[in-house]
C-alpha cells in the first residue's frame, strides 16, 4: 500500500505544473481573442503554434477555444526542438494584428500584441520594432502573412518544416512542382535528388516529394561559387535522378533556377520584406532542365560520391557524344 501512495505522489508532482501551465494558456487564449475582437470560429482567425512539437496535449485546447483546425487550414504549426516553451500566436487576417502567447512558467503567460502586415514589414523602422518585440519569434511574421495572402496548404507544410517563410522555400516549392509536372513517377520508379548548391529549397523538396536522407532520397553537395564556373549552363540548382527502381539505372536531369527573372513588386508575397517570388508563378518561369542523361546504377553510385556532380555529368555527356 505504501508503494502505491508513493507512486501516486510522484505522478501528482509531475502533472500539477503542467495542469497549471495549461490553465494559464486557456485563460490567455480567451483574453487574446477578446483583444483581437474575435470570437471562436471567426473565419478571420488563424492560430500558429509549436504545440505539436512541445506539448501535444495543448492541441485539443487550442482547437476547442479558437475553433481553428487542421481541416479548416487555420491551425498552423512550426518546427522547433522539444523542450521549448509552449507558444501560440493568434492572428487576425483583415487587420494583420497578432497576439503572441508564450508559456513563461507555472501558470504564467507572456503576451505581445502588434501589427505585422506588409505595411509594417516593408518599413525598415517598423520592421526593426517588430524584431525587437518578437526576438527569435520574428519568423512567425512571414508564416502568418503567407496564410493571410492565401498560400496553399502544401506550401504552408513546407514552411512548417523549414520553421519560417522565405524566398528560398518558395523556390523549392516551385522546383518540386516542376518535377511533379515533368517527371511524375510510374510503376517502380523512384526519385534521387542531389542538392547542389544547397539552400532553403531543399526543405520544400523533401517535404513535397517525400525525399529524406534517412530513406536515401536526397544527397546534399554544398558547392562553392567557383565550383559552378565553366559549366555549359548557368545557375544550377540540383540534379534529379529518376530511377527505374530504387537501386536501378535512371535518367539524371540537371535543374537550373534563374533568380534574375524573380518577380518583384507583386502583392501576394506573404508580407515578407523584399520577397522576390510568388507561389502563384508558373515554375517554368524560373526553372529549366538543360541536360538529361541516362546513367547505369554504377554511374549513379559514383555521381553521389563525387565532389562536383555537374562536372561528372559533363564528362559523361562528352563520352556519350564520342560514341
Amino acid at each position: 500500500m505504501q508503494r502505491k501512495w508513493h507512486v501516486a505522489t510522484v505522478v501528482l508532482v509531475v502533472l500539477i505544473p503542467r495542469l497549471l501551465c495549461a490553465a494559464g494558456m486557456v485563460d490567455a487564449v480567451g483574453a487574446g481573442l477578446r483583444s483581437l475582437d474575435l470570437k471562436k470560429g471567426d473565419p478571420a482567425l488563424c492560430v500558429l503554434s509549436n504545440a505539436v512539437y512541445v506539448d501535444h496535449a495543448a492541441l485539443d485546447m487550442l482547437e476547442d477555444r479558437t475553433g481553428c483546425s487542421l481541416g479548416k487550414g487555420n491551425l498552423l504549426f512550426y518546427h522547433c526542438p522539444s523542450g521549448r516553451p509552449l507558444k501560440a500566436a493568434l492572428f487576425r487576417r483583415d487587420t494583420r494584428v497578432a497576439c503572441l502567447l508564450t508559456q513563461a512558467g507555472e501558470g504564467m503567460i507572456e503576451r505581445v500584441q502588434l501589427a505585422i502586415g506588409p505595411e509594417q514589414t516593408s518599413n525598415p523602422e517598423t520592421w526593426k520594432e517588430i524584431g525587437a518585440k518578437l526576438g527569435a519569434d520574428t519568423a512567425m511574421v512571414g508564416i502568418l502573412n503567407a496564410w493571410a495572402d492565401g498560400a496553399p496548404n502544401d506550401l504552408l507544410k513546407c514552411v512548417e518544416f523549414h520553421n519560417h517563410f522565405c524566398p528560398g522555400v518558395t523556390s523549392g516549392y516551385l522546383m518540386a512542382k516542376y518535377i511533379q509536372a515533368h517527371w511524375p513517377l510510374t510503376g517502380r520508379q523512384a526519385y534521387l535528388y542531389i542538392a547542389a548548391p544547397v539552400w532553403c529549397k531543399e526543405d520544400a523538396i523533401q517535404q513535397l516529394l517525400d525525399l529524406t536522407a534517412g530513406k536515401h532520397g536526397i544527397v546534399t553537395k554544398p558547392l562553392a561559387k567557383d565550383q559552378l564556373k565553366d559549366l555549359p549552363y548557368t545557375q544550377p540548382a540540383g540534379i534529379l535522378i529518376v530511377r527505374e527502381e530504387r537501386n536501378g539505372p535512371g535518367t539524371a536531369h540537371v535543374l537550373c533556377f534563374d533568380w534574375e527573372l524573380a518577380n518583384r513588386g507583386i502583392k501576394d508575397m506573404g508580407g515578407m520584406k523584399k520577397n522576390p517570388l510568388s507561389w502563384n508563378d508558373a515554375p517554368e518561369k524560373y526553372i529549366s532542365s538543360p541536360l538529361s542523361l541516362g546513367l547505369t546504377a554504377e554511374e549513379i553510385a559514383r555521381l553521389e560520391l563525387v565532389e562536383n556532380p555537374y562536372q561528372f555529368l559533363v564528362s559523361m555527356e562528352k563520352k556519350e557524344q564520342k560514341k
